[in-house]
Formats: structure tokens, sequence, C-alpha cells
């Protein structure tokens, strides 16, 4: 009987146990982040910044958007949620420069009021700490977000140029805004910890966010770009996003690495003098974090080496074709239509012949496959290889002086082509 209420009262065996050992630990983060998200709202420095960023953002709206005083307004309030990109577009560089200067006070706001050991006496590890300060961070600055939102939204409405799209709501703070947001956080928390001086974290972060936007750009197909200032972000009504898989991983990856710059404050970060152990699943979880971040940015490169690659190889067959064209195009008749998610396309066109040639040339996006080709109503066998397709024209039992007619039948492939972002099926040539 001593037993069984010796194994009773023991919490370790217990479901309760488990269940509040997980709520415990959520409570933690919650009350971290709560305070954390007060001092923010108490700080005039990020009031400043946010009054003045919006004021920035209601002067472009004002002027730019609806075109008060006569001025000349954007010309790309037409597009579908253009006024929710370009505001996201200035808000997210904005909100970069915000975020990393404060949390570029990471440990130093408690080292100067006296309060570190405050938190480092709690019964809370140092996840719970890192984890309830970045959540507290998101918690405001995604407030931020709601607001320029809500921005956007009534000018869009009240403009008789914009057009609004819901999904431009949800789609531009997590292209733009969150990766962004949590890779500034997590990378200035990483340099916080072991630079230990604030002014040198903040010159830091800044100088690598100026050396990606005035000089890294859009090299090595924007893997550099944590801010999101050169990806093709922009969401089309009729098409969607023009490169989701690149978007997935360029804004994944940060995201990625800046989870991996969390844990691993939480696992340098110092506690009290004796409390040297420090937990090796942290570490465990960086490595995945930056294996799967490098993952994603290693397709990224790859896929444009391969897109770099399949340019070359175009450019090469173009050289080994005639100087001049031996047939013209007379004219050109385009059937377009949708087949699902396909497109399903017939190019009739009317040649003239220039000079003697056996070979017709025709150009077409490689993205595209043929699935026949006719002269004058006859099936011809043809060749197509890197954009250019070859029709042996001796083949054709009539021909014309006046010239002879050419159907060509392609649809788009399912499997998508090594291309970039700047070669897209959608563009046929």
């Amino acid at each position: 009987m001593n037993s069984d209420l010796k194994n009773n009262s023991n919490p370790a065996f217990s479901d309760e146990s488990l269940l509040s050992r997980f709520s415990s630990f959520f409570y933690y983060i919650s009350k971290v982040g709560q305070y954390e998200a007060r001092i923010l709202w108490r700080s005039w420095l990020f009031r400043i910044f946010s009054l003045l960023i919006l004021a920035i953002l209601v002067l472009f709206d004002v002027f730019g958007v609806l075109g008060i005083a006569e001025s000349e307004a954007w010309s790309g309030r037409y597009m579908r949620g253009g006024v929710f990109y370009m505001d996201f577009y200035l808000f997210t560089v904005a909100q970069v420069v915000i975020a990393a200067f404060l949390s570029a006070d990471f440990l130093g706001r408690e080292r100067k009021m006296d309060t570190t050991e405050v938190f480092y006496t709690r019964p809370m590890s140092n996840v719970q700490y890192v984890l309830g300060k970045t959540w507290g961070a998101l918690m405001v600055f995604m407030g931020l977000n709601m607001v320029v939102a809500l921005l956007a939204m009534v000018v869009t409405l009240i403009s008789p140029d914009a057009v609004f799209v819901w999904q431009a709501i949800f789609i531009y703070p997590f292209i733009f805004s969150l990766p962004s947001l949590v890779f500034i956080l997590g990378f200035s928390f990483v340099l916080m910890v072991l630079v230990r001086n604030q002014a040198v974290t903040f010159v830091l972060v800044l100088g690598f966010g100026g050396m990606v936007l005035f000089y890294l750009g859009n090299m090595h197909w924007g893997v550099w770009d944590f801010i999101g200032f050169f990806i093709p972000g922009y969401y089309s009504g009729f098409s969607g996003l023009s490169n989701t898989e690149y978007l997935l991983f360029q804004r994944g990856g940060y995201f990625l690495l800046g989870l991996m710059g969390i844990l691993l404050t939480a696992f340098c970060l110092p506690r009290l003098p004796g409390t040297r152990r420090r937990s090796g699943t942290l570490l465990l979880f960086c490595v995945i974090l930056l294996s799967g971040a490098a993952f994603l940015f290693f397709n990224i490169v790859s896929k444009g080496i391969d897109g770099q690659q399949l340019r070359e190889r175009i450019r090469r067959t173009d050289k080994l074709l005639p100087a001049l064209p031996a047939y013209s195009v007379d004219s050109c008749y385009l059937r377009v239509h949708h087949n699902g998610n396909n497109l399903v396309s017939e190019a009739h066109l009317f040649i003239k012949e220039k000079s003697t040639s056996d070979t017709l040339f025709l150009h077409l996006n490689p993205g595209f496959d043929i699935s026949s080709v006719t002269l004058n109503n006859q099936q011809v066998p043809f060749t197509f290889s890197e954009g250019i397709i070859s029709v042996a024209t001796s083949l054709m039992y009539e021909k014309d002086v006046s010239g002879f007619s050419c159907s060509v039948f392609y649809t788009d492939i399912l499997i998508r082509r090594p291309f970039t972002r700047n070669l897209k099926k959608r563009e046929s040539l």
C-alpha cells in the first residue's frame, strides 16, 4: 500500500504531470512574450519609427494612389492588389531597420536595468526565455502588419482605379514581412550574444542589409535577399504567383535560418555562474534547421545554374542557324485554351519562301511540348531541340509559289524544365 501511494504521489508517472509540464513550457513563453510586447509598445523609439513609416505609407497612398492635389499618381495602382504589394514592399524594408535596432537591445536592456537575474533565477529554460522574447516581438510587429493591411484595404476600396484582391491580405505578410522579421530577430540575437555590444550589433546588421540592397541585390538568383526586395512576389489575379516554388524555397530558407538563430541564441546564452550545462538537443535542432535552409538554397542555385546553361545552349543553337532566313511568316493565327492547369495551343502560319531551302526553322519557347506539325494539312516529321523546330519542307507533296500553310500543335508539359524566374512557360517566343 505504501508503494502504491509512493507511485501515485510521484508526478513522473502520471499523465497529469506531462500535461502540466507541457502547459508550463508555453506558460513561461507567453508570460515573457507579454512583458516583452509591453516593453516594446512603451518604447518611444519604437513608437517614433512606427509612426514615421506609417506616415510615409499614408503619404504614398494619398498622393501616389489617390492622386490628391493633382499629383502624378503611381501607375502600378491599376494592378490587382498593387496597393497591398507596394505598401508591404516598403514596410518590410523599414521593419528590418526597426527590428534590427530593437533586437540589438536584447539582454542590453536587462543588464542596464539590472533585471537579468530576475529572469535567470526563474524556473525557465533558455529556450523559453528566448522564444518568449521572440514571441513578444512578433506580436508587436504583426500588429503593425495588420495596420498596414488595413490601410492598404481602405485605400484600395476608396480609389476608383485600384482593384481589391482578398488573397493579398494573407499572401504579402507571409512573403515579405514574416520571414524577414524572423531572420533579422535570430540574426541580431546571435550577434548580440556573441559580440555583447548593442552598437556593434546594430552596425553589423545594417551593414549586411545595405550590402544586400546596394551590392548583392539579385546576385546568385536572389539567395542573399533576406528582405525580399528583389523577389518576384507580385500576386496576379489571373495566373497567381509567378514562381511559387522559388518563393517557398527562398523565403522558407530565411525563415529556417531565423529559427536556427533563435535556438542558437538559447544555446549560447550565458546563465548564472555555476550553470554551464547546455542542452545538446538545441544544437541538434540548429544543425537540422541549417541543413534544411542549405537544401532550399542549394535547390535555388542549382535550378538557376540549369536555367543559365539552358539559355547558353539556346544561344549556341541560334548561332548554327543560317544568317538570313529562307522563309518569312506572312500571317500567324493562334488558338490558346486551358485544359485544367495546362495550356493547349495551335499556331497556324502562312509562310512564304524567300530562297531555296529544304528545312524550315521556327522558334518556340522550350517550355512547351510539340505534339504535331503539319504542312499544307499534311503531317510531317520534325525535331524540337533547345527552342528550335526543324521541319523538312521537301516532304510536301504540293507546293505553291505564293507560299504554304504550317500548323504547330503544342501543349504545356507537366514536368517543369530548369528555368529561372526570368523564363516562364507562359511566355511563348
